[in-house]
Order: C-alpha cells, then sequence, then structure tokens
C-alpha cells in the first residue's frame, strides 16, 4: 500500500459514495465499458480503494465514466492516482485550479498548510487578475 493509492482509494470512494453505488454496482459499470457484460469482479473496487492497486490514466477515465462523475470528481481522481487531468494538460493550465485540487487530496498536508497555501495562491491569482501593464520604461 502506497500513499498515492491510499490518496486515490480514498477519493474513489468518496465519489462512489456521493453517487449511491456500491462496489458491485461499480465494478458492473465499469466491466460492461470494458465489454464485459458479467462486470468485473467486486474485488478489483475493494483493492482500488484499500490502497492495493495503482490504476493507470486510462483506467482512471473508465472508472470515471463508470462512476457519471463531474469534470472536477474525474480530476481529483486523476490527481489522487498521480496522473494530471486532461482538463489540466497543454498550455493554458490552470494552476490555481491543480493547486485546489491537489489540496484537497492531499493527505500529507496539515489543514492549517492548506488554508494557508489556498490563501497565498488566491493572493497572487487576484494581485495578477487586478495588475495593470507596467509602463514601458522607454517611453518614461
Amino acid at each position: 500500500m502506497n500513499s498515492n493509492g491510499q490518496a486515490f482509494g480514498a477519493a474513489l470512494r468518496k465519489i462512489r459514495l456521493a453517487h449511491g453505488l456500491s462496489q458491485r454496482q461499480l465494478a458492473m459499470r465499469y466491466g460492461r465499458l470494458q465489454g464485459r457484460e458479467d462486470g468485473v469482479a467486486q474485488g478489483v473496487i475493494a483493492s482500488w480503494e484499500a490502497g492495493n492497486r495503482f490504476p493507470s490514466a486510462d483506467t482512471v477515465e473508465i472508472l470515471a465514466l463508470a462512476l457519471v462523475a463531474t469534470e472536477t470528481e474525474r480530476d481529483e481522481l486523476m490527481m489522487s492516482a498521480g496522473h494530471v487531468p486532461p482538463s489540466l494538460q497543454g498550455n493554458n493550465v490552470d494552476v490555481i485550479q491543480a493547486i485546489d485540487i491537489a489540496l484537497r487530496v492531499s493527505d500529507n498536508i496539515s489543514d492549517e498548510a492548506k488554508r494557508q497555501i489556498a490563501e497565498f495562491t488566491r493572493r497572487i491569482a487576484d494581485a495578477n487578475h487586478n495588475r495593470k501593464p507596467l509602463p514601458d520604461s522607454a517611453a518614461e
């Protein structure tokens, strides 16, 4: 069991329960999305939730579909599994959103430290949003 596996397992369980699914129901949905009419064994889901197995990014995407997860929930699953979510890939990465998700799924940061980091990133975002362009030094 590793910390990433535990973080992913906790996120998966939280989201599964929020959607009112049992492990067996999720196993059936997940398996059917992979072309297995009988689903997969409930033990597969239990193993992920226990942090004993570590899913690939493709597996997390399929799980998110099986859960009918929101984009935010999918991002949380991806980040807790150590993967960069598609919504945060590319040239226009929303750093504040990435930090927010990372703080929510991290078990290794105290609540006070999370609060301070979140406040600091919000202050930076506000300062950048309200900043006026600096005058051109050649024009002065």
